[in-house]
C-alpha cells in the first residue's frame, strides 16, 4: 500500500513538535540531580546552597554580575524576558 503525502507530513510532524516542554518527560539526568539534591533539609525559596551556587555558576558564565530569576517554565522565562529585551523593567 503506497503511503500518501498527509502520512508523510504527519510523521514528520510527530519527530519535530513545537509543542510545550511540559509534555515530556524529564531526562534521566534530572532526575538523578533532583534525587541527589533531595537529602538532608534545606531552606526553601532561593536561599539555599544549591540555589547560590547555581546562580555564581551562571554569573561564571555570562562574566559579569547579574540577577538571576529562575522559573518553572519557558513560557514563564518569556514572560520575564520580553519586557526586559524592549527595556520595560517590571522586576
Amino acid at each position: 500500500m503506497a503511503r500518501s503525502a498527509h502520512q508523510d507530513l504527519n510523521k514528520i510532524i510527530m519527530a519535530v513538535s513545537f509543542a510545550s516542554d511540559n509534555n515530556s518527560g524529564v531526562h534521566p539526568a534530572i532526575i538523578g540531580a533532583l534525587s541527589k539534591a533531595n537529602s538532608g533539609n534545606a531552606i526553601g525559596y532561593g536561599d539555599d546552597e544549591i540555589t547560590k551556587l547555581a546562580e555564581e555558576k551562571i554569573k561564571q558564565l555570562f562574566g559579569c554580575d547579574l540577577d538571576v530569576y529562575f522559573v518553572f517554565t519557558g513560557t514563564a522565562a518569556n514572560v520575564y524576558r520580553w519586557p526586559l529585551s524592549a527595556g520595560l523593567f517590571i522586576l
